[in-house]
């Protein structure tokens, strides 16, 4: 082979290095080969199932993340200490919350005994809900609410949900409800109803005679609660949220300890 021959060998060789260094760029700009810090370990990848939406009025947040490797992961929300969430090729993370009015950020790292990935994240902001008072986390030991879940009325389907806990002789408080929007159009909730069940779960708490509720009186056709679509709102006050009580009966209560009750929800809504 001749020097003149050889040269042209080099310069396909160099130019062979060079398009296929530009076509790694383009895969990796378009998310399909994965981009590695300099000690080679990906970073996770955030699922998208369950994220929180932005703007959200949801005051808690869950996280699923997956990563190419078997590795440990480290999760953080607004610059607090790491903390472990997973171990093997999926984590989860989660935050009860009430979590604050604002903007949010969670990162999740990969890690195992000699490297340390770069963050994945996921920004988000939590807004007002219609009356701005995070649910109650509980309280004194007493008769403990159920959750229960139900359609609304014969106009526009929604979800309700909601819970309290903690109730004690003498006590009454608001019971937290969310009222889900499945639908693409903004709904209108006219009526929002609750009953509880006859006895507590385990039998022996009759609720005739232990438990007190007042409806939400605070939602009518003239003072709706307007529910975005594909969006929740809580409620969190009496009276647009129902009330429940434990009885401060002169017998001893102990009997109704530890009991649940279920409830049921009802309402209506139009667009």
């Amino acid at each position: 082979m001749s020097r003149d021959d050889d040269r042209r060998e080099r310069r396909r060789l160099v130019v062979w290095l060079v398009v296929t260094l530009c076509v790694v760029a383009e895969l990796v700009g378009l998310g399909l080969v994965r981009a590695h810090g300099a000690n080679g370990l990906a970073a996770p990848v955030i699922s998208r199932i369950g994220l929180p939406t932005d703007p959200t009025r949801e005051r808690s947040a869950a996280f699923m993340f997956t990563n190419e490797r078997s590795v440990d992961f480290r999760c953080t929300l607004d610059e607090r200490e790491p903390t472990a969430c997973g171990t093997g090729l999926f984590g989860s993370a989660s935050f009860a919350g009430p979590l604050t009015l604002g903007h949010h950020v969670f990162r999740v790292r990969a890690v195992t005994p000699t490297e340390t990935s770069e963050p994945a994240s996921y920004s988000w902001t939590v807004v007002a809900s219609v009356d701005d008072t995070p649910p109650g986390s509980g309280g004194e030991s007493g008769a403990d609410q159920g959750k229960g879940e139900s359609s609304g009325g014969p106009d526009i389907p929604f979800d309700i949900s909601g819970d309290v806990d903690g109730l004690a002789p003498g006590i009454t408080k608001a019971i937290a409800l969310t009222l889900q929007n499945p639908s693409f159009e903004t709904i209108y909730v006219t009526r929002v109803t609750v009953e509880v069940s006859d006895d507590s779960s385990p039998p022996g708490c009759p609720s005739a005679q232990n438990i007190t509720l007042q409806q939400p009186t605070g939602i009518t056709a003239a003072s709706p609660v307007v529910v975005a679509g594909h969006e929740s709102v809580v409620l969190t006050r009496y009276p647009r949220a129902p009330r429940i009580g434990l009885r401060n009966q002169p017998w001893n209560q102990d009997v109704c300890k530890g009991k649940s009750f279920d409830l049921t929800y009802a309402g209506s809504a139009h667009s």
